[in-house]
């Protein structure tokens, strides 16, 4: 049998992924293959979940962003406009209202995920955004 532990920290296995050219795939239950979301023409560099677990953000090479249900597999929405380069991560708020990403253009962006329109540009950076947290 599979130890739910991972073997070199301990700490408990989290839900599989798969990120082939582009295609994610989640499997939330268990740590086989359960969907297979494809709609990016790039990589996918990052993911982020919603804090009740219902839904998965990817941020890719080709620019944009999609929200997706892992559950089901469908694809909800496209975030796309501001980055002219690689969209390399993205964080979702608290409230599940709001997301973060940023990349290879030097800025990063708050977002509105139902109306998918951005709230505000952050610049000031003089290489790449790498990474991003939502501090308390």
């Amino acid at each position: 049998s599979r130890s739910t532990s991972h073997p070199s920290t301990g700490l408990p296995r989290t839900p599989s992924f798969a990120m082939v050219a582009g295609v994610l795939a989640a499997a939330p239950q268990s740590f086989g293959l359960a969907h297979s979301l494809d709609g990016h023409t790039g990589a996918v560099l990052s993911l982020a979940w919603t804090k009740n677990g219902a839904y998965v953000l990817s941020a890719s090479q080709d620019k944009t962003l999609r929200l997706w249900n892992p559950h089901t597999g469908a694809h909800v929405k496209t975030y796309q406009g501001p980055h002219n380069h690689e969209v390399a991560d993205a964080v979702i708020s608290e409230d599940n209202s709001k997301f973060i990403s940023c990349g290879g253009d030097k800025h990063f962006f708050q977002w509105d995920v139902s109306t998918a329109q951005v709230i505000r540009k952050f610049v000031g950076h003089d290489r790449k955004v790498n990474a991003l947290a939502f501090g308390p």
